[in-house]
């Protein structure tokens, strides 16, 4: 339409002269097509699609997950060491006309998991909070007072908690010790598994028992720290994708050597490496999409 009108508007002043229209170049019709044309296509690839979608965003420290379910609501799975990071990521993600985050879980991961979040919450608005029974960390305490002051929702997560994303989508609560959260993601017959803030105890425990937690994707907990990824833990999952969120340089030096050795015949992707990874699934396929993919080795 705006192309038409751009181009015909010279013989519509000719054809009715008595009409006052006003002039428009053809270079502001073609502006106002181009951001008419932005603005849609944005919309487009903005709309959830029926896909759930993974990303491991790649934030430093012991990073991020958003996850977006098919029905476009959105959770934030601890926020990395860096705002301007987290910002960034975000901002390349969520839909430009709702940039609110429904749900933010803090792990409680050892790592640096919620000092990202500070300042953001004037852009990113949360509306529930779901945070072990004690929280701890850096930044986290600190977390926790900016979302009471925002209004934020809390719930202190419980085992066998799950809420429902829509779409068949469900976020679920495999283990919750005092301080830390191992959290399943099921959509139809795709399965993820996130046990971020899982310590060695709760390790065990779920190794012990009984627990269905077989699952096509593994987050590693705590960058590939050894006590909380014992090789027992991937013979019982058995993923045939595992995704470490690791910061350049790890100053602990993360993964460890011995994580990495049990970590052989499956498919490692490492943000420090690919950058960030993004998951797509329907429940039945999955779609994998990194940001660095030269960069696999």
């Amino acid at each position: 339409m705006l192309f038409g009108l751009t181009f015909g508007w010279g013989r519509l002043r000719e054809r009715w002269p008595e009409i006052k229209l006003p002039s428009i170049s053809a270079s502001a019709g073609l502006a106002a097509l181009a951001i008419a044309t932005t603005f849609v296509w944005r919309a487009a690839f903005d709309r959830p699609g029926g896909l759930l979608r993974l990303t491991v965003l790649d934030v430093g420290g012991a990073g991020a997950v958003l996850i977006q379910s098919p029905t476009g609501r959105s959770v934030l799975i601890d926020s990395g060491p860096s705002p301007v990071a987290l910002a960034e990521a975000l901002g390349r993600r969520l839909p430009f006309h709702d940039s609110g985050i429904d749900v933010f879980v803090m792990s409680g991961s050892p790592g640096e998991t919620c000092a990202g979040l500070q300042g953001l919450l004037g852009r990113f608005p949360v509306t529930l909070a779901l945070v072990p029974m004690r929280i701890s960390g850096p930044g986290c305490r600190e977390a926790e007072a900016w979302l009471a002051t925002s209004g934020t929702r809390f719930s202190r997560a419980s085992s066998g908690m799950a809420i429902d994303l829509g779409g068949n989508a469900r976020l679920g609560v495999l283990s919750s010790s005092e301080s830390g959260l191992a959290l399943s993601l099921v959509d139809h017959r795709a399965r993820f598994l996130l046990p971020l803030g899982a310590d060695p105890d709760s390790i065990d425990s779920l190794l012990r028992s009984g627990e269905a937690i077989q699952a096509q994707v593994l987050v590693a907990a705590d960058s590939g720290y050894a006590a909380v990824n014992p090789p027992e833990l991937f013979e019982r999952v058995r993923p045939w994708l595992i995704i470490l969120a690791v910061e350049a340089d790890d100053p602990r030096g993360l993964p460890l050597p011995e994580v990495l050795t049990a970590l052989q015949g499956i498919t490692v992707l490492r943000t420090d490496r690919q950058g960030w990874v993004e998951l797509r699934t329907d429940g039945e396929r999955l779609w994998i999409e990194v940001e660095r993919p030269e960069a696999q080795d």
